[in-house]
């Protein structure tokens, strides 16, 4: 456990909690009330759908953005994230995810164009399923330690990223707005978006942290 976490009392103003969260990078924070008492946890995800379900609901509203923030999904994305080929090996998958910030591998075609994507639990549910039993447990141990046990990578190298990935993979444009990634993030439950350019080649990720640090704002939430 983390001792001493850091926490939000229950009465904090949610554009604050986000900036707290953005400033700690914090997937998530317990909220106390009087007396130190926990009464819940608030996530990222929590804080992003506030945003979303005020676009939706005030569609003709504009989001405001504090000043200085970036604007567009291409002032706020990480340029460097992990891809490999479609016919990239496992155990190369692997190697990338544990180089990957985001634990999350882009899978492209010869044109750089994104053809699906993979994370630590695709591959624990479909690369485990040729494997031996005690080959999942050395499996999860390499995802945990970021080391690569020998075992698998004789047992698991023939299948391919592309049998392995989750496709399509919903991307957005660079040139698109921090309130799209938003609206694409919380519509189709996911943490993380490639990111393309108008030619539709990969050009980066972006995240939740991300999206809510370019948030924060109180005329947001």
């Amino acid at each position: 456990m983390t001792p001493n976490p850091e926490t939000l009392p229950e009465h904090m103003p949610l554009a604050q909690a986000a900036t707290v969260m953005a400033g700690h990078d914090r997937k998530r924070m317990p909220v106390v009330g009087p007396g130190g008492v926990l009464v819940g946890m608030v996530s990222r995800y929590d804080l992003l759908k506030t945003v979303a379900e005020s676009m939706r609901q005030h569609p003709d509203e504009s989001i405001q953005l504090p000043e200085g923030a970036p604007s567009t999904i291409a002032d706020l994305m990480l340029i460097t994230s992990a891809s490999v080929p479609t016919n990239a090996p496992v155990v190369a998958v692997l190697n990338a995810l544990m180089l990957s910030p985001l634990r999350r591998v882009v899978v492209l075609d010869d044109n750089q164009v994104v053809q699906g994507i993979i994370t630590d639990g695709d591959v624990l549910r479909r690369a485990s399923r040729r494997m031996q039993p005690n080959a999942l447990g050395r499996l999860v141990a390499w995802l945990s330690v970021s080391k690569a046990p020998p075992a698998i990578q004789v047992e698991g190298y023939e299948r391919m990223a592309s049998e392995i990935m989750s496709c399509p993979a919903i991307t957005i444009r660079s040139d698109a707005p921090v309130t799209e990634g938003v609206r694409l993030m919380m519509a189709h439950k996911i943490k993380a978006l490639p990111v393309v350019n108008a030619s539709g080649a990969f050009v980066g990720m972006v995240n939740r942290a991300g999206l809510l640090a370019a948030l924060s704002s109180p005329n947001n939430f």
